[in-house]
């Protein structure tokens, strides 16, 4: 971990040295000898405002080290915000970051070819982020391979040992870094099950390295972590049921059962309970995918009188459920639209020609 430990050390010092504070090998002196108690692991209770996030990232760097000194919280802050903002430009999770919605790990699986360090997790309810660092063992596998992509399973512990077939793998491209050559770090969203708090299984399953002009050379993998993230280290994004409120278009019959606002975007929940059952598999026929486009393209979210349509390419494919458990056979989808922060607004309604739905 030395390696680690040296390219961490490099940016912190930078980080102190600009804000006037102590050495990174301090910091890492006292986060290593001095026991963690209640108060330096606790969450910061702060939600993200848009409308103050300039005010909030500009006074960061003034109180940071001052506020968080000595602890580990320092030291996920500095590296986590780095790998979201510069590396992978992810300015909202830097953002969720910097407001204290953050858990620092330092989880590592290996095997003859590649060392895995899951660094921390952030995000929000809805939509963990998993940041891992990638070692190439052998400089060999690389030979200007500057790019990698990942294959993970992520879900329940009792889920991964019991129903794996029933799931797919999560995707993620990463990047190199530019002072470690076999080096790459890789931000993975994962689904509810971390987020949630519960104990769960991250499998990477999967690692290509490619480059331009170069073919991608696969790896087939098995890193495995056991990960129970604390609840509280996630930004929560609320969600409302909705009692089937039902959107007649064309013929069809969309009922809205979902509304979650997260602080990445906000995810409609519908159901089609007239959907026939396809072929084969669970995929929609073409007839009711492109009838769904027609559909959601006429679907509006209102935030205090603004309008936003669905985000172009997450208008998701409906899918088939043969479900003999409740309200029977029918395809879901839940298309995304822009984030809204549920606590600033005063009026949000989700539209649809004359049918309206009150959310807030």
């Amino acid at each position: 971990m030395s390696r680690v430990k040296d390219e961490y050390q490099k940016q912190m010092a930078a980080f102190c040295e600009k804000n006037n504070t102590i050495s990174a090998q301090d910091i890492l002196s006292r986060a290593k000898n001095q026991p963690p108690t209640e108060e330096k692991e606790k969450v910061v209770e702060f939600k993200p405002k848009k409308s103050k996030g300039m005010v909030w990232k500009a006074a960061i760097p003034a109180v940071l080290c001052f506020l968080l000194v000595g602890t580990t919280t320092l030291a996920a802050t500095g590296k986590l915000t780095n790998i979201f903002r510069s590396i992978f430009q992810d300015e909202k999770t830097a953002e969720i970051v910097d407001a204290g919605y953050f858990q620092e790990m330092d989880l590592v699986a290996s095997d003859e070819k590649f060392e895995a360090t899951v660094i921390g997790v952030s995000g929000d309810t809805a939509n963990a982020r998993v940041a891992i660092d990638i070692y190439v063992k052998d400089e060999e596998l690389i030979q200007g391979l500057n790019k990698i992509y990942i294959e993970a399973y992520c879900m329940s512990k009792e889920e991964y040992e019991y129903n794996l077939e029933s799931y797919a793998t999560w995707e993620a491209y990463g990047k190199q870094d530019e002072e470690i050559p076999n080096l790459y770090h890789v931000s993975l969203r994962t689904g509810i099950w971390i987020a949630d708090g519960q104990e769960a299984v991250l499998e990477i399953v999967k690692i290509r390295l490619g480059g331009d002009g170069k073919p991608w050379r696969d790896h087939d993998v098995s890193l495995k972590y056991n990960i129970q993230a604390d609840r509280k280290a996630f930004y929560l994004a609320e969600q409302q049921f909705i009692d089937f409120v039902p959107f007649e278009y064309k013929g069809r019959t969309y009922s809205l059962i979902y509304v979650i606002s997260g602080y990445y975007e906000t995810e409609l929940i519908f159901r089609d309970l007239g959907a026939e059952k396809p072929p084969q598999g669970s995929d929609c026929t073409r007839e009711e995918y492109e009838a769904w486009l027609d559909f959601i393209q006429q679907v509006v979210l209102v935030v205090d009188g603004v309008e936003y349509k669905v985000i172009p390419g997450k208008e998701h494919f409906p899918y088939y459920e043969d479900n003999t458990y409740g309200d029977g056979s029918y395809t879901h989808m839940h298309p995304y639209f822009p984030a809204y922060v549920n606590d600033d607004a005063t009026s949000v309604e989700v539209r649809c020609g004359d049918t309206v739905y009150k959310v807030k």
